[in-house]
């Protein structure tokens, strides 16, 4: 029998076994919340043991009723049907009542895997609706059960519902023997965004199955600090393509701690990850222009423009005034005096244009005290490349005229 999920009752038949219609006068179980002193076992079992329809109107109404159902359900715990005891796992875990927990704490250790699966199910349906430190002592127990799916089902209970006094039982399941347990521990860990699961997290960058190296650098992108930037930059290096993927995607989440990592990446040969380098800096928006800005001074052109690409795509997409840091360089590295290359030359113009479109004219503002002063040589030329009104940025000159040093020359 498979895991009942935690908010849809369990069915007895598939779902594309018609339901059989019923006739009017044939008992179908619970019809309304019960509010009486006694509830025959009889009656409540062929309601819970009914089809699909009956069986969830049965269901509804039992989880309304008072408290006087609680004996009756007691009495049902020795009933011989695994079915019987699944439905009544997932009706304990709506009941509100400290008796309904103790109820399915026997259920914990039902013989059957199923019946203890629907069980950690309904411990986590009642911490979501009160905060039972008991629910989850019960769940964290479940961690150690012998069958695979209990494990799966307990370590997704408590990453539902994180707590650091969880962590020593996730710390035990980082070996444990099934996959998906290491899955679901791994996104726990994270989930804590606690800098104590960090060794964990970065034990399980090594594991064998990718799902768990791929969650595990997500839980990384979760716990913003040095420790975790130096393990998500040396999976940015990772042969597994997707695992280098997901470590931009949370080098991103932990914005500007990594910032400045990525800029020294920014001046390496290999140009793939020089790529990725300033595509999760534009990522990372407004707290990376400090660190793109000093990009734009290093002596390498492939640097400066990669600096550039970034610093237009924070202008379209994350404007900040702290982008007007980069105009003086950037205008300057146009100049025609300059040996850039074309390539360099366009993306300056781009950033130079996007930048002064994203804060309206930028030119007139004040820039910031951080940002060196003007000269005359920064300013003339305007960055609206190609538009009316705007003057095109010269190409770089390659050789001057004897006759005026320093000048173009007239074929030029």
């Amino acid at each position: 029998m498979t895991t009942i999920n935690s908010r849809t009752p369990p069915h007895n038949q598939p779902d594309s076994e018609p339901t059989p219609q019923r006739h009017a006068a044939e008992p179908t179980g619970i019809d309304s919340p019960w509010e009486g002193h006694r509830l025959d076992p009889d009656r409540l079992a062929a309601g819970l043991l009914a089809r699909e329809g009956d069986w969830q109107r049965t269901a509804e109404n039992l989880a309304a009723s008072g408290s006087a159902v609680v004996p009756t359900l007691r009495e049902l715990l020795r009933c011989p049907d695994t079915l019987l005891r699944v439905r009544l796992a997932w009706l304990l875990g709506r009941r509100p009542e400290t008796e309904a927990l103790d109820l399915l704490e026997q259920l914990l250790m039902d013989p059957q895997p199923p019946v203890r699966r629907q069980v950690v199910e309904a411990l986590g349906e009642r911490m979501s609706t009160t905060v039972e430190e008991r629910a989850r002592l019960l769940a964290e127990r479940a961690m150690r059960d012998a069958d695979n799916g209990v494990r799966q089902s307990a370590a997704g209970v408590l990453r539902a519902h994180p707590d650091i006094r969880s962590l020593d039982v996730l710390r035990e399941a980082v070996e444990d023997r099934s996959p998906g347990v290491r899955v679901e521990v791994a996104a726990a860990l994270g989930g804590l965004r606690d800098p104590r699961a960090l060794p964990q997290l970065t034990k399980l960058l090594s594991d064998h199955v990718s799902q768990v190296r791929w969650t595990a650098v997500e839980g990384l992108g979760r716990i913003p600090c040095r420790e975790s930037v130096a393990a998500l930059m040396a999976s940015m290096r990772s042969t597994d393509a997707l695992l280098s993927q997901k470590a931009g995607v949370a080098l991103v989440r932990v914005g500007a701690l990594a910032a400045a990592p990525l800029g020294e990446l920014l001046s390496v040969e290999d140009g793939d990850l020089r790529s990725r380098a300033w595509i999760i800096l534009a990522g990372i928006g407004a707290p990376a222009v400090p660190t793109l800005c000093n990009a734009l001074e290093q002596a390498q052109p492939h640097t400066r423009r990669a600096a550039a690409q970034a610093l237009a795509h924070i202008a379209r997409h994350d404007p900040s005034p702290e982008l007007q840091r980069a105009l003086p360089r950037l205008r300057k590295l146009c100049s025609p005096w300059g040996l850039e290359g074309p390539e360099s030359i366009a993306a300056y113009r781009a950033a130079i244009s996007h930048i002064e479109k994203a804060t309206e004219r930028l030119k007139h503002l004040p820039l910031p005290s951080s940002a060196p002063p003007l000269s005359p040589h920064d300013l003339p030329v305007a960055a609206q490349s190609g538009e009316p009104g705007g003057e095109k940025l010269p190409l770089p000159v390659r050789g001057f005229s004897g006759d005026a040093p320093g000048k173009p020359s007239a074929k030029e």
